[in-house]
């Protein structure tokens, strides 16, 4: 991450600004989804695996720090997307009739929520807006 921030910092002026949308590393759904993964992963054989994606999530305070580092102050952060908080929607046929309903709770959600600290939590998406306040060397 820190190459890609500082080549940000190079082609960026003084007072630019990035928004940068980083899956969200601390979000529970995201550390329940992992544990699953790893354990089907075991059961898997390799050629079952060879057309799996690979997503890289980041810590919201280590995406920070290396922003801070590069050169860029934080102007704002915000967590999206707090879906699956209803957990009948996994269930089959039932999860349909919530799917709605689960959406209504996550834009509920994400108005009251995304700016505060409990979000981490339950926010998928981590989204965070800053400016370069100066130039770095290599």
């Amino acid at each position: 991450d820190t190459p890609f921030i500082k080549e940000l910092n190079r082609i960026f002026k003084i007072n630019g600004v990035v928004v940068i949308q980083a899956r969200n590393a601390k979000c529970i759904k995201y550390k329940i989804s992992t544990f699953i993964k790893s354990i089907l992963i075991k059961i898997r054989t390799d050629s079952q695996n060879k057309n799996s994606y690979n997503y890289h999530e980041h810590d919201p305070n280590d995406l920070k720090t290396t922003l801070g580092n590069c050169g860029f102050e934080i102007m704002e952060e915000r967590f999206l997307l707090f879906f699956d908080l209803i957990p009948f929607r996994k269930i089959p046929f039932i999860g349909m009739a919530f799917h709605y309903i689960d959406v209504f709770f996550s834009k509920f959600a994400e108005s009251f929520l995304s700016n505060k600290k409990i979000s981490v939590y339950f926010g998928y998406l981590y989204l965070v807006k800053a400016k370069k306040v100066c130039d770095i060397n290599n």
